[in-house]
C-alpha cells in the first residue's frame, strides 16, 4: 500500500505540475487536492525506533474530534479557506511523544498548534499569518479547553534570531513554517540548541527538496536519531551535543567532500615523494 500510494502521489504530483504551467487557477485546486490526498492517504510508517504507549481517553477525543472536524485554519492568497494539515496518523503520533507541562514551538501553526494545546503543553507557534491564529483560537474556544498557547505574529526568520518570546528550553520543536529555501535550516538552526539531549523535533513535507536538505544533513548527524518517518513526516530525537571543533569537517554530511580531500592530499604527497630524487639532482645542477 505505502509504495502504491508513493505512485499515486507521484502521479498527482506530476499533474498538479503541469497544471500550475497554465493560466488559470488549476495549479492551486490541483495543490490543495495533491495536499488532501497527502493528508488522507493510509500512514505507513518507514523507521521506527520507539515505543509509545496509549493516549488519555480524554486526550484521545479531542484529537478525533479535531480529526473529525478538519477545520480550515489556512487560506490561499485569494482568501479561499484550505486545510494543509498533517496526516491523521503523524498527528496522533506526535501526542503520544507530548506530556503535560512540556515547553514547545512550532513554525507554522495549524492542527498541530490545537494537538500541543491538547497536549497540555506551553506552546509558542510562530506565524506571520494573524488571521490564522485568530481562527485556530477560536476553534479551541469551541472546544472549551484551556491553553497555554502563544502566537508570534512574524515570520521566522526573524522572530527566532532575535529571541522573542521564545522559552531558553524546547522539549519539542516542530518545523513546517514557511518551506522555502532557507526556511527549514533557519528554523532548525535557531532553535536546535534550546533542543536538550532527549528532546524532540519534527520536520513536515521532507520529501520536498528545499526541505529535504535539512533531514538528510540530520541523518547523519551523530547528535540526531531517526525516531519514526511518515511518508512527508519525520520525528528526530536529540541524543547528543557535541561540540563542533573543525568547521564543516566535523559534519558528517561533509564525510564524502572530506574524504575527497584527504585522498588528493596524499596523492600530493606520493608525487613529491616520487620527485624528490629528480628535484634534489636539479639543484644540483644549478650549484654547478
Amino acid at each position: 500500500m505505502f509504495y502504491e500510494d508513493l505512485h499515486y502521489q507521484s502521479r498527482f504530483a506530476a499533474g498538479w505540475r503541469t497544471s500550475a504551467s497554465t493560466l488559470g487557477g488549476g495549479g492551486l485546486i490541483a495543490t490543495e487536492r495533491l495536499r488532501i490526498f497527502l493528508s488522507r492517504a493510509e500512514d505507513n510508517t518507514v523507521v521506527d525506533n520507539t515505543v509509545v504507549g496509549g493516549l488519555d481517553p480524554q486526550m484521545e477525543g479531542a484529537i478525533e474530534t479535531l480529526l473529525a472536524d478538519r477545520p480550515s485554519f489556512h487560506a490561499w492568497p485569494d482568501g479561499r479557506p484550505a486545510n494543509w494539515s498533517v496526516a491523521p496518523a503523524v498527528l496522533r503520533f506526535l501526542v503520544e511523544q507530548l506530556e503535560p507541562g512540556m515547553s514547545t514551538l512550532e513554525t507554522g501553526a495549524g492542527q498541530t498548534t490545537a494537538a500541543f494545546v491538547i497536549a497540555g503543553t506551553h506552546h509558542v507557534a510562530v506565524t506571520p499569518d494573524a488571521a490564522q491564529a485568530e481562527r485556530i483560537e477560536k476553534y479551541l474556544d469551541g472546544l472549551g479547553i484551556e491553553r497555554d498557547l502563544k502566537f508570534v505574529l512574524e515570520s521566522s526568520d526573524t522572530a527566532l534570531p532575535a529571541g522573542r518570546g521564545i522559552p531558553d528550553r524546547l522539549d519539542f520543536v516542530f518545523i513546517d513554517g514557511a518551506h522555502r529555501f532557507p526556511f527549514p535550516i533557519l528554523d532548525w538552526y535557531y532553535t536546535q540548541e534550546r533542543v536538550p539531549v532527549g528532546g524532540m523535533l519534527a520536520i513536515d513535507d521532507f520529501i520536498m527538496p528545499s526541505v529535504r536538505i535539512l533531514y538528510d544533513f540530520l541523518l547523519s548527524e551523530d547528535d540526531w536519531e531517526l525516531v519514526q518517518a511518515f511518508q512527508v513526516t519525520a520525528f528526530f530525537r536529540r541524543v547528543g551535543a557535541r561540540e563542533n571543533l573543525w568547521d564543516w569537517a566535523d559534519q558528517k554530511i561533509n564525510k564524502p567532500h572530506l574524504d575527497m580531500v584527504k585522498k588528493k592530499a596524499e596523492r600530493e604527497r606520493r608525487l613529491q615523494k616520487q620527485s624528490f630524487p629528480f628535484i634534489t639532482w636539479l639543484r644540483s645542477r644549478e650549484k654547478d
